[in-house]
């Protein structure tokens, strides 16, 4: 009988695959090769489910500069092994992101309700180049519609800093352009893999923008200068597990993100010449704890829906005494449908319909607080090349808001 129930159990679980070795095809540069292959978190000579392959890919389809990625086993050296080949559709050297979206929304009057809409984008081009055997240099000129000036972005990314699947990333950004008014932001990333669908991801922060204004300041026509400068720093720590088939255009997997985040500001008012009274400086600090989740299912081969939650728990206080708490709550449910499905050569693209209708709920806890319940509908086209992303989408707010 034991011998039975050992043989069931043995039939029960999946094929392995022990895999020799691992080939990437379809990158251009060796240090693209080599980032996949650490990415993927599979080591030659160990023994593999086919879940556990898809998996490992899924992985790599998350790196930045990779468009799409699919696997395929070849006979080894010997019966029993195989060659694991990774064929990756790589993105261009130089791409762009064009994002067009519209929003209608509701506001509340005494006497009823009116509507807004309103359609706004921003686009934006840039480029990567790989340097070393594990670098990532990139940089990007973002332009939005009715924004003066441009924003500036750069960055560098190390992967396999700490070890397989890992990575830091140092990036800087400043508009420029604008009339009065500069600023400069800057940010570590650091990523560790502790499983193959779990990782840790943590990140500093640093903001500033500084403001200045001309205008009559009195009676006699005197003409007096403003200033303003505000300062930012903030950290978060987030964990995070992963085993969505694609991070752009999901059909299935789950995602969960928990974590928490600290940010201090300072922000200062100041006139030029002083005028007595009037120098202002005013700090304060926040925090939150959060916890959200979006589980993807395909219900057809072209077609899926999804179901997200999150809810968050933070807390703001000023130096003057001011304080209050936030907790939020959100829900959605989604419907996508893949219309085209990329093409093998890259040429055709992906282009995709996405919708989703979801609620939200605030609770603020403070002098001035007050709890809110809303819903909205939002709909959208997305389009993905091996050049880059084009999106259009429109939301309509308020379909229900009980303010």
């Amino acid at each position: 009988m034991l011998s039975l129930v050992a043989k069931d159990a043995a039939a029960q679980e999946p094929p392995r695959f022990l895999i020799e070795t691992i080939r990437v095809a379809g990158t251009q540069r060796v240090a693209a090769g080599r980032i996949v292959t650490d990415e993927s978190l599979l080591k030659p000579g160990q023994s593999y489910s086919e879940q556990e392959l898809r998996l490992a890919v899924y992985r790599i389809k998350r790196l930045p500069f990779v468009v799409d990625a699919e696997f395929s086993l070849e006979k080894g050296s010997e019966r029993g092994a195989y060659e694991l080949v990774i064929t990756v559709e790589e993105a261009k050297p130089l791409f762009f992101l064009a994002d067009v979206w519209g929003r209608s929304s509701r506001v509340k009057f005494s006497r009823g309700r009116s509507s807004d809409t309103d359609w706004t984008g921003y686009g934006s081009v840039g480029g990567r180049y790989f340097v070393g055997n594990h670098g990532l240099v990139f940089g990007s000129v973002q332009k939005g519609e009715g924004q003066d000036g441009e924003v500036l972005q750069g960055g560098y990314t190390q992967y396999n800093l700490f070890g397989a699947g890992s990575f830091a990333s140092v990036g800087v950004s400043s508009a420029v352009g604008l009339d009065h008014q500069k600023d400069l932001q800057g940010a570590l990333v650091v990523g560790i893999p502790l499983t193959a669908v779990q990782s840790l991801r943590g990140s500093v922060g640093w903001y500033q923008v500084e403001a200045t204004q001309r205008f009559p300041y009195s009676v006699d026509g005197s003409v007096s200068q403003t200033g303003s400068r505000f300062e930012r720093w903030s950290s978060d720590l987030s964990w995070i597990y992963d085993t969505t088939d694609d991070p752009l255009f999901p059909s299935s997997g789950l995602k969960l993100v928990a974590g928490g985040s600290y940010a201090q500001d300072e922000n200062s008012f100041r006139l030029s010449p002083p005028v007595a009274g009037v120098d202002l400086t005013q700090s304060s600090s926040y925090y939150a704890v959060n916890l959200s989740g979006r589980r993807h299912w395909a219900v057809a081969p072209r077609q899926s829906v999804s179901l997200s939650l999150g809810v968050s728990r933070s807390r703001f206080s000023y130096d003057y005494g001011y304080a209050g708490t936030e907790l939020r709550g959100v829900a959605a449910m989604g419907y996508a449908l893949d219309l085209l499905g990329f093409g093998a050569d890259g040429r055709r693209g992906d282009l995709r319909f996405e919708s989703e209708i979801g609620g939200e709920y605030d609770d603020f806890s403070s002098p001035l607080g007050s709890s809110t319940k809303r819903a909205y509908v939002q709909a959208g086209l997305a389009y993905r090349t091996s050049w880059g992303l084009a999106r259009l989408s429109f939301i309509y707010e308020d379909v229900w808001s009980s303010l």
